[in-house]
């Protein structure tokens, strides 16, 4: 889920006018400790959701379930494909919203 956060004026940070940013509910996954860019890796369950700055987002995968039960292997594809510095723009956002 993406959310559209106008963030209202202040000082303290900066921020001399309204701005955007563009926010999103991440689910991460429950592995143990494993690392996804080292091997391969599979979690059955997963954590706590976060709201995160977008921006913060390094890069994404996407998962394939394993069998019947609840397991899920985890498909990495981030490596320097993901590039969404600086695209809080208005023109950007309705973009990508519409």
């Amino acid at each position: 889920m993406i959310f559209v956060c106008i963030l209202l004026v202040d000082e303290a940070f900066g921020h001399e006018k309204p701005h955007r940013r563009i926010m999103a509910l991440v689910e991460s996954c429950d592995t143990n400790g494993e690392d996804a860019n080292i091997s391969l890796v599979s979690y059955k369950n997963t954590l706590t959701p976060r709201i995160i700055y977008l921006a913060a987002i390094k890069g994404m995968v996407g998962r394939v379930k394993i069998g019947l039960g609840k397991e899920w292997g985890i498909i990495h594809r981030s490596a320097g494909l993901l590039d969404l510095e600086g695209n809080e723009d208005p023109e950007f956002i309705d973009e990508m919203l519409y």
